[in-house]
């Protein structure tokens, strides 16, 4: 029997985007969300120096209507295991609030149905990137 009970803020969606991990403005690691809520996400990825309590920039980039939007998230790693890292979100916009908000919400509005694709910069190679 498992006492163990986690304690949440928010929902967790399973929601698969590529994303890139950054500390100091340099890229560490690249990384696929296993599942994301409004405070944080859980991403595959290799885990070799990310402790918990580390700090990290979470990069993610959204399409619409011909724009690439950029968006730069900070976390803490919560927990680590054999397959990536928990992160808990600290400190963003409200821009990364909107983005979230839509991204999660299953009945979000017009202005990101059909035409939005989130993921890492890797998918957009010759776009110019708006930031947010």
């Amino acid at each position: 029997m498992c006492l163990f009970m986690e304690n949440r803020w928010h929902t967790r969606k399973k929601i698969t985007l590529d994303v890139q991990l950054i500390q100091r403005d340099h890229l560490i690691f690249n990384a696929k969300t296993i599942n994301i809520s409004m405070g944080g996400m859980y991403v595959q990825t290799d885990t070799t120096g990310l402790d918990e309590k580390t700090s990290l920039g979470i990069l993610l980039y959204q399409r619409s209507k011909n724009k690439i939007k950029h968006y730069r998230i900070n976390a803490y790693v919560i927990y680590k295991n054999e397959i990536g890292v928990g992160l808990m979100f600290y400190s963003h916009d409200s821009a990364v609030t909107k983005m979230l908000y839509h991204l999660l919400n299953e009945n979000y509005s017009n202005e990101y149905k059909n035409d939005t694709i989130y993921g890492d910069a890797s998918s957009f190679h010759n776009s110019a990137i708006i930031n947010q």
